[in-house]
């Protein structure tokens, strides 16, 4: 049945309790008002998107080797679930990744719809899994409890004053060879490193997982048939949009880190594989897989998880002048910065890094066109360095003119080079090819 075109259409709408005088309150009453509050804020929290707003770092404590249990620090933030759920963790804190069954407490509280999913561990398989952040609830301090009949006497009985709306910690297995994202091969590489533990595995396993969490394998697949995606036919992707299908997952929570447990310890803790700025859902995008606000966040976080990946070689590898791309990395970002030695800091051997890529320079760019080569990642996909070498694709290679000839100068910098996707824009131009000290003169920068 039609209904009349200024006809007010208020089935399931909100509804606030009505205050008028001489009305008779009940705890029912200002209950419901309180939930009409919550579903108005989590309407404009869905508005916005979901993702982390600030904060909730994932470090590791604790490795667990020895015995021990292994511990994650967590810095105090803020995030936004898919449901509209704001998650707050209002202190740094630690969350023990137990081998010991402990008391599962009830989690939904004051979110029945939430807490579905857990796991409880009596001890950790090898294996990887994904670090949730859930809302949680529960009561603080007391309130008497004062009937309304037999004079309003006070009963004796107490209830709990305030209802706080908190947060918890989950930890849920990622089995990723049960899953359907990533191709055979793929995952028959992925066995070959897992059996085979060492640096250069634990980091091409780093990489190839972080992009399985991306959809990069997806997302080509669905470059084959992009009016399917549109359509609503496959525009899902990634290690969590595979969690949340096979309900290991769910809207109320947000992922924090990956985790990977190998032979006894925590082999790696990574944030950006899974941890993703606030970006739109996207269901309201017309071309989500390819240039939807999730798409443009994926991209970011690729680049932030680059950056992080590469810090933690530096802190650990032996010799980094000898770390070869190829052997630590099978994707790059469409645009990475690669710190160098010779500057500030540890780096690594410009030649012996990008030793085996096709690639076109060094080559010298302005810093103001370094932004714009940034912004450009948003639009392609990234590199895939580990194919055979009859199918790795041209990189651009640059140095910043500005950071080299601050630190010919004396400047305590970071040297760094640019690597970008082949299907970039060049940046550099004719006059870049020059010598840094003749490009310092032609510049009016230089002596003379």
């Amino acid at each position: 049945m039609s209904r009349r075109l200024d006809e007010p259409i208020l089935d399931r709408g909100i509804g606030h309790t009505n205050f008028f005088d001489g009305r008779l309150l009940t705890a029912d009453d200002l209950r419901n008002d309180q939930n009409a509050n919550r579903e108005r804020r989590r309407q404009l929290g869905r508005a916005a998107g979901s993702g982390v707003i600030e904060g909730l770092e994932v470090s590791l404590v604790r490795s667990g080797e020895g015995g021990d249990r292994p511990v994650l620090a967590v810095r105090r933030g803020l995030a936004l679930a898919r449901s509209g759920r704001l998650l707050s963790l209002g202190a740094d804190d630690q969350v023990r990744l137990t081998r010991q069954e402990e008391t599962r407490h009830d989690a939904a509280g004051l979110f029945a719809e939430c807490g579905t999913t857990g796991s409880v561990f009596t001890h950790l398989e090898n294996g990887f899994y994904v670090l949730f952040l859930c809302p949680a609830s529960g009561y603080s301090g007391s309130a008497p409890v004062q009937g309304l009949g037999g004079g309003g006497q006070r009963t004796g009985a107490c209830g709990g004053r305030y209802e706080v709306e908190g947060v918890r910690f989950r930890l849920a297995p990622f089995d990723v060879f049960a899953s359907d994202i990533l191709s055979r091969q793929t995952l028959e590489f992925i066995a070959t490193l897992a059996d085979a533990p060492g640096e250069r595995s634990d980091s091409l396993l780093r990489n190839l997982l972080a992009h399985a969490c991306f959809g990069t394998e997806e997302s080509k697949l669905l470059a084959l048939d992009p009016l399917r995606a549109h359509a609503g036919g496959g525009s899902e992707r990634g290690a969590l949009d595979y969690l949340r299908r096979r309900g290991l997952s769910d809207d109320c929570e947000v992922a924090l880190a990956l985790v990977y447990w190998r032979g006894g310890r925590v082999r790696f803790v990574d944030n950006w594989a899974v941890r993703r700025r606030v970006a739109r859902v996207e269901e309201s995008e017309c071309w989500a897989p390819f240039a939807g606000d999730r798409a443009a966040a994926e991209r970011e976080a690729m680049l932030c998880q680059f950056r992080d990946h590469l810090s933690a070689l530096l802190d650990t590898a032996a010799d980094p002048s000898a770390v070869v791309a190829r052997s630590y990395f099978h994707y790059v970002p469409p645009v990475a910065l690669v710190p160098l030695a010779g500057g500030a800091g540890r780096g690594f051997a410009g030649d012996t890094f990008f030793e085996g890529l096709p690639r076109r320079g060094p080559e010298f760019i302005r810093a103001a066109a370094l932004r714009s080569l940034l912004g450009e990642a948003a639009h392609h996909e990234p590199v895939e360095i580990g194919a055979p070498a009859r199918r790795l694709e041209m990189l651009w290679l640059y140095l910043v003119a500005e950071s080299e000839m601050a630190r010919d100068a004396g400047a305590a910098v970071r040297r760094y080079a640019v690597l970008a996707s082949g299907h970039t824009p060049h940046r550099a131009t004719a006059r870049f090819d020059l010598s840094l000290w003749d490009y310092a003169n032609y510049a009016g920068e230089g002596e003379g």
